[in-house]
């Protein structure tokens, strides 16, 4: 897959150094002395205050106006256009599972969002998040059958991505910027990650208002964002897991999600509990520590499923139990419940009991929940040496 960095200062050809009378700035530059400011400087320069790094996409005549607004921001946000929109949506996917910091991605209109489906299907799934912007024809021109307007059954971009995003703007004015920006970067960081999508008629990136830049929400991230827990309820759960004979801690995709590697680390060796994974959780521990038994499941490992059969408690956090872990629900495969009992910690209640059975449920952000584990089981075992 080639990646290009589309901005050239080297060489103004192909650049966008040089405005055509087809460029949205030919006569729709924001003035020095005006209040007004287009939709999309807004939209650059909100990417700019959640410290967005990289935008990428591939260019089409539904995302110029766009375009020229992050070219005047080139110093400081780099643009990547990779070969096909969906790489795009793939590397946003892959760069917020590796830093926890999302990404911008645009895509022209018609076919191009179409292209970006799998790329923010496979993210909302996996709970990663990137803030996909998705171009649209003209206010003025919806359901005309304009050129890769999708009019046959009242075009709507949105409700074609509602079923792989956390939510989806459908952006009318360029007055709407302002509540949707902030709205989108919080959602998209809170509780459960995922994608965040913007419907964008291509007439308001260049359209200009006389608001504000908005300012991003305070606690959007999920450094700032934790769910109360009960010490009540963690300290059962400890005493559960310490008072069993075979225990084992399993660490899912949550653990990735909270950046809870050491956090991990620390409470598997100072409770000497071996550590198995879900196919997301892998690398949650280094694979040559010396309590981690590998992956469980249907491609697992055989010492970490052989081990999960004859656990009598485990603490399952941030993991969906799927078909692949389990070998589809069925009992002596990999699972024996009972008598296996479930510890199960979620950022996500409804996760809690889906698919098992729990004896201790909680609702906790991965990081927090172990950070207070572990301080309940450094006095337990400080007191006992007493």
């Amino acid at each position: 897959m080639e990646l290009r960095n589309t901005y050239n200062n080297n060489n103004s050809q192909g650049s966008f150094s040089n405005y055509s009378s087809f460029s949205p700035n030919f006569s729709y530059q924001r003035g020095s002395a005006s209040s007004e400011i287009r939709g999309a400087d807004i939209i650059a320069e909100y990417l700019l205050k959640e410290n967005v790094p990289i935008i990428l996409g591939y260019a089409g005549h539904g995302a110029i106006g766009l375009l020229d607004s992050i070219f005047k921001h080139q110093d400081k946000i780099r643009h990547i256009q990779p070969g096909i929109e969906q790489s795009g949506g793939f590397i946003a996917d892959v760069y917020f599972r590796l830093t926890g910091q999302p990404l911008a991605v645009y895509a022209s209109t018609g076919p191009g969002p179409m292209n970006m489906m799998i790329a923010t299907a496979n993210a909302f799934y996996d709970n990663s998040a990137f803030f996909l912007i998705t171009g649209q024809v003209p206010t003025t021109q919806v359901n005309s059958g304009a050129l890769q307007d999708d009019y046959r059954f009242n075009g709507d971009m949105s409700s074609i991505f509602e079923p792989v995003v956390k939510k989806s703007w459908r952006i009318r004015k360029v007055e709407d910027l302002g509540r949707a920006l902030p709205e989108a970067f919080s959602m998209m960081r809170t509780g459960r990650p995922g994608p965040v999508h913007l419907d964008m008629p291509y007439n308001l990136y260049i359209e200009k208002s006389n608001i504000s830049v908005p300012e991003p929400r305070i606690n959007g991230s999920p450094s700032g964002w934790k769910t109360s827990i009960s010490r009540s309820a963690v300290g059962n759960a400890l005493d559960l897991l310490v008072g069993s004979q075979r225990p084992l801690i399993l660490a899912g995709g949550g653990i990735r999600v909270a950046r809870a590697f050491d956090e991990l680390k620390a409470l598997a060796e100072h409770l000497n509990i071996p550590v198995y994974t879900s196919f997301m959780g892998k690398g949650a521990l280094p694979d040559d520590h010396r309590l981690n038994l590998g992956v469980a499941g249907v491609w697992g490992e055989y010492p970490a499923t052989e081990a999960v059969r004859n656990s009598d408690v485990v603490l399952a956090i941030g993991t969906r139990f799927n078909d692949l872990h389990t070998g589809s629900w069925i009992k002596g495969y990999v699972y024996n419940i009972p008598p296996t009992k479930f510890i199960q910690v979620d950022i996500d209640r409804q996760e809690i009991g889906r698919n098992y059975p729990v004896e201790i449920g909680i609702e906790a952000d991965a990081k927090a929940f172990i950070t207070e584990m572990l301080s309940l089981a450094v006095q337990m075992i400080n007191e006992l040496k007493i």
